[in-house]
């Protein structure tokens, strides 16, 4: 999964540790995230965005999925 995590980390000074810990998550899982090894749920996707200051769009730009969970999650609103 193609992904901004390291770009936006790196732009806030973050350590893969500190944004593991603002995000909820282990500093191995973000590492492999940012390497596109792994995809995380939408809840965690939320909680990185929120952690680098970021729509979930700017830190996950291609990914589909969210994209289409997020208007559902509008809709429904």
């Amino acid at each position: 999964m193609i992904n901004n995590i390291r770009k936006y980390r790196n732009s806030l000074n973050y350590t893969l540790a500190g944004l593991a810990d603002m995000a909820g998550t282990t500093k191995s899982y973000i590492s492999e995230l940012e390497a596109g090894r792994s995809v995380p749920n939408v809840r965690l996707a939320y909680s990185i965005s929120k952690a680098l200051q970021q729509d979930v769009h700017e830190v996950f730009p291609d990914d589909q999925e969210y994209q289409e969970v997020i208007i559902k999650s509008v809709a429904v609103k």
